[in-house]
């Protein structure tokens, strides 16, 4: 399995999955484009999973993630696409 951090450095692979709006204060939102996301897992600060989302492989659009419940902080989305896993930092206020 492979892991890459993205969030800082973006090149064309990445841009369909950085998060939006990112800080946010409530929803955020993937366009999964032509990705295939097979599971979205939310990590505090600490590593321990806030929640996980189980998609559809087939699963084209717009993936709404709602943190309107989280106390505001620094949180990790994690995305496991075709064995590899993506991390990306996401800011509540």
């Amino acid at each position: 399995m492979k892991y890459s951090l993205f969030n800082e450095i973006v090149d064309a692979r990445n841009t369909e999955l950085l998060p939006f709006p990112n800080p946010t204060t409530g929803k955020i939102y993937l366009y999964q484009g032509s990705e295939e996301i097979e599971i979205i897992d939310l990590l505090d600060s600490f590593g321990k999973q806030a929640k996980s989302m189980n998609y559809n492989k087939n699963i084209i659009g717009l993936i709404e993630i709602d943190l309107g419940d989280s106390p505001p902080g620094t949180y990790f989305l994690r995305l496991l696409i075709r064995n590899e896993v993506r991390v990306t930092k996401i800011l509540k206020f």
